[in-house]
């Protein structure tokens, strides 16, 4: 499932949201990822219910098939951006972004603008890596992928993948927030002058076309 707002000035350029839409069958996937899908759908509500005008296009994608394998997201990178396959390589291996991000200068100073959210906890940029999930279709042709990461509470020993997963463990203020931390951070890098930097694109085969 895609949706955009349309760019002004710089359109041709996208900033990008994700969750994915499948869950593990044991549960309903409240947690994993449903959570994750409602933060998007809310950050594009908030935006579009201010009447941003953005200078980028902010796209908003729901991914199918993450659990098979990134099967969605990867799709849709092999069929707009670049195909790729991995040469043996585990996700701790490859090169990351934010995720090492010292590999494409990128400082503190390129986020100051979370500056606005740091009442809601987001305080901290991380330069560990982060793997398992969307963003790494992405990062792997060489695009800047991001996480947010808040306390995991019950969730890795809870509800990941078990018979748990299901709606009474949401929270809801969290949600609340996560969506306004994603909105902020969307716009921001949607007016920024320049595009955040791209990484070195890692070892592996490119066969798309563009």
């Amino acid at each position: 499932m895609i949706g955009e707002i349309p760019g002004g000035d710089l359109k041709d350029q996208v900033v990008m949201a994700g969750a994915h839409l499948d869950s593990w069958h044991a549960g309903s996937g409240a947690t994993n990822n449903a959570a994750s899908c409602a933060v998007v759908l809310e950050a594009a509500r908030i935006l579009k219910v201010l009447g941003v005008q953005p200078r980028r296009t902010i796209r908003f994608a729901l991914w199918n098939s993450e659990e098979q394998g990134l099967n969605g997201s990867r799709a849709y990178v092999c069929q707009h951006l670049a195909c790729w396959e991995l040469k043996e390589k585990t996700n701790e291996e490859l090169p990351e972004f934010l995720q090492e991000g010292e590999r494409v200068l990128v400082r503190r100073k390129d986020f100051d603008k979370l500056a606005a959210v740091e009442d809601l906890g987001a305080k901290k940029v991380a330069v560990r890596a982060v793997g398992g999930t969307d963003h790494l279709s992405f990062d792997r042709v060489g695009l800047p992928g991001f996480q947010f990461i808040q306390d995991g509470l019950d969730c890795k020993t809870r509800t990941h993948h078990t018979d748990l997963d299901v709606f009474v463990r949401l929270q809801r203020e969290d949600l609340i927030k996560n969506s306004i931390v994603l909105a902020t951070f969307l716009y921001h890098a949607a007016m920024r002058e320049q595009p955040i930097p791209r990484k070195p694109v890692p070892d592996a085969q490119s066969s798309g076309e563009r």
